[in-house]
């Protein structure tokens, strides 16, 4: 009781909404009727709902009372109807042009016959009676879902189809920093890669080598502060003096807990501190935003030899603007994946967009992963009848064939969500053979890129997220939780700076990959956290692309939506 108490203020936290004891007393009430053991999933759930029928509104006893009426008792009803229709299965693969199969129980057999009756198979798409057909507001296009032993995941997902808000735009932004005057008659369209991911030997652990990669990372960034600070010189973490020195290195905890105030450590590098730590007292620091993995120099006293009483932390080490950048008149529309609901396999969201981008054809079109959700109830639950591989070729066919002819280029940005993907990051482009698209572009998480003289940076990883359950901030830090949040990945010169890192398969030895080497002009962040547009640093964030009509899509169960950037 206590646990569950104490994770749902945090969850709640999480999204920026605080509750009384009497709210509280009632989210713990449902989560023990309904058997909800989660709590960010029940936090997850009431936060659709209000974006959805509540318009945001933050939770109150009445409102709980009637988002139970409606997620839970009606979902109890449903699921229960589902247990008794499903008591009689067959070896049936359903896709979504043959939805409707009739075979007798006592005929099975004649589904191999090639000369079975016509009349009792329908392996053609089927006109619907008017009086069954639901009432969607997606795109006329053809059903599209992956093979299954299931016929459930063909059908339209009901959460999509019911949305009232299509087209709503949530979110305008416009700054006069961001746009441009000048005349580009050699504008080009050709993507230039920044960097890659060549990863041939993953999950080949060399504690060596990520000890070396680790230590280097604390003297780079160390050098960068010093020169940006202008530090003439730094001492050892431990050492021991009356007098305010200055000392670099990377924040790290004392225990398996969560960082905390009295629980922060500073270990230094080998070549500077021989690799040895110090707890860090961070009482009389005025502004301060720390978490485990962060490169810092800090300033203050040791007087016993065994605590560092800091009283000024310095992090920024943000790289510079790319040279070459000139912001061209460029267009883009951004999603993230997934791009399916928790109660459909079909593709219907990611349909929706393509006949959008199709008809409006901007210059570029980024999607970043997962594709196919390793998380996905039916992948859980192993019921597709083909290939990953198979079903990933079926989506770029998806993507690109009504692509192929305009001049839309088009960017997909791998996860190691993916159910092809190599469980690993930095994740390499997923693998795709036998298709060829001109204008398709298969890029690793992370990435940078140029295209018609503007640079970006992109990646799949919510680690925003990840970052926000470990980062400890002072109490008069005045800057907004997610521009701070947003701003590490900057003055880290990393997509993902969290060390250890818990959420994610990071390979140490690899993170050289994850280098953020150049300031870009547009960084996209898909997440969980509340959807934002920020220009930070001079950089355009673009922030939780996939919630960008309702939040927390990433966990499936509210609609995705895109953001869109237009000429300059």
């Amino acid at each position: 009781m206590d646990g569950l108490l104490g994770e749902l203020v945090v969850a709640f936290e999480e999204m920026g909404v605080t509750i009384n004891e009497p709210v509280l007393d009632r989210c713990v009430e449902i989560c023990q009727r309904y058997n909800v053991l989660e709590a960010e999933e029940f936090v997850a759930t009431w936060m659709a709902y209000s974006l959805s029928k509540l318009q945001g509104a933050d939770p109150t006893v009445a409102y709980l009372d009637k988002f139970e009426r409606d997620e839970y008792r009606k979902k109890g009803k449903e699921n229960r109807n589902s247990q008794n229709d499903n008591r009689k299965s067959s070896l049936v693969i359903y896709e979504a042009r043959n939805k409707e199969v009739d075979v007798e129980s006592d005929s099975i057999m004649k589904v191999y016959d090639e000369n079975a009756a016509k009349g009792k198979i329908s392996w053609g798409a089927k006109t619907p009676d008017h009086s069954r057909k639901p009432k969607s507001r997606s795109s006329p296009q053809a059903v599209f879902s992956p093979a299954s032993f299931s016929p459930t995941i063909t059908s339209l997902s009901s959460k999509y189809t019911s949305r009232t808000n299509s087209g709503e735009v949530v979110f305008p932004y416009k700054n006069a920093s961001i746009t441009s005057d000048k005349d580009f008659e050699n504008f080009t369209l050709e993507i230039e890669r920044l960097n890659s991911v060549d990863i041939p030997r993953y999950m080949n652990f060399d504690l060596v080598e990520a000890l070396d990669y680790a230590d280097e990372k604390i003297d780079q960034i160390g050098n960068i502060l010093m020169k940006k600070y202008h530090m003439d010189e730094v001492m050892p973490v431990r050492y021991k003096h009356p007098s305010p020195f200055l000392t670099i290195g990377r924040i790290a905890c004392d225990a398996d807990g969560r960082l905390n105030s009295k629980s922060a450590m500073l270990e230094g590098s080998r070549d500077l501190s021989f690799g040895e730590t110090i707890q860090l007292d961070l009482g009389n620091v005025e502004k301060y935003s720390v978490f485990p993995g962060q490169i810092v120099a800090v300033e203050g006293v040791n007087i016993t030899g065994d605590k560092l009483m800091a009283k000024q932390i310095y992090c920024d080490a943000s790289p510079d603007p790319d040279p070459t950048s000139s912001r061209g008149p460029l267009s883009l529309t951004i999603a993230a994946g997934p791009f399916t609901q928790s109660d459909s396999m079909t593709y219907q969201p990611l349909l929706d967009l393509i006949e959008k981008v199709s008809s409006e054809e901007p210059d570029l079109l980024i999607l970043t992963g997962p594709f196919i959700d390793s998380t996905h109830p039916v992948i859980l639950e192993n019921s597709l009848a083909e290939t990953y591989q198979e079903l990933f070729r079926k989506i770029v066919d998806l993507i690109m064939r009504p692509l192929q002819s305009k001049k839309t280029q088009v960017v997909m940005v791998s996860s190691y969500k993916d159910c092809n993907s190599q469980f690993v990051y930095p994740t390499p482009q997923l693998p795709l053979k036998d298709r060829h698209y001109q204008n398709l572009h298969l890029l690793p998480d992370p990435s940078i890129f140029k295209i018609g003289g503007v640079s970006i940076g992109v990646t799949s990883t919510d680690i925003l997220l990840h970052i926000g359950k470990e980062e400890i901030s002072s109490p008069g830090y005045s800057t907004d939780r997610l521009s701070r949040l947003s701003g590490h990945i900057l003055s880290q010169r990393c997509f993902y700076p969290l060390t250890p890192a818990t959420d994610a398969p990071v390979d140490p030895s690899f993170m050289e990959f994850a280098k953020l080497t150049i300031r870009p002009d547009i960084l996209i962040l898909p997440s969980d956290l509340r959807y934002f547009i920020k220009v930070i640093k001079d950089v355009i964030l673009l922030l939780s692309l996939n919630t960008v009509v309702e939040l927390v899509s990433n966990k499936g169960i509210c609609i995705a939506g895109f953001a869109r950037v237009c000429r300059c």
